[in-house]
């Protein structure tokens, strides 16, 4: 993808969140530059889960990363349905918030169902991965790389 006018090969790992995957995500955190850390507007727990469970293992597993705080499912917000089973949402100012205290580097929201924000999300998590002083790779060519987890 292109941002900013510079080319970027862009490679994400999804990692699973339940506790028997434990093991081999924590794998996956070697050499990460950026995470993403998602949580869904009409679920307040897994707001929580960031704040008490992800940003301790991410913190502990790859301390020099930056972090973009990214709230999903925001086209649930206004749903009436949701509110009525779920109670209030996540709104914009409380995610500003916490990625504050977390100090991440953005606070994004997106919708996929309405393919809304989606696309920003990857490009400004590019933009934060270009102000990672990168490593260079083994072969010592013209390249460099930085993981976005």
């Amino acid at each position: 993808m292109t941002v900013d006018g510079h080319e970027i090969e862009l490679s994400l790992w999804d990692v699973a969140g339940q506790e028997e995957s434990d093991r081999v995500r924590i794998l996956s955190y070697d050499n990460t530059h950026v995470v993403m850390l998602c949580f869904c507007v009409d679920d307040r727990d897994s707001l929580e889960n960031v704040v008490h469970q992800w940003l301790d293992e991410v913190t502990n597993h790859c301390p020099d990363a930056k972090l973009i705080l990214v709230a999903l499912k925001c086209d649930l917000r206004d749903d009436p349905v949701v509110r009525r089973h779920r109670g209030n949402p996540v709104m914009y100012e409380e995610g500003l918030a916490i990625a504050r205290s977390i100090n991440a580097a953005c606070y994004l929201e997106c919708s996929a169902m309405h393919n809304r924000g989606v696309h920003e999300c990857f490009e400004q998590a590019c933009r934060v991965a270009m102000t990672v002083k990168l490593r260079a790779s083994p072969d010592h060519s013209r390249f460099k790389e930085c993981i976005i987890l």
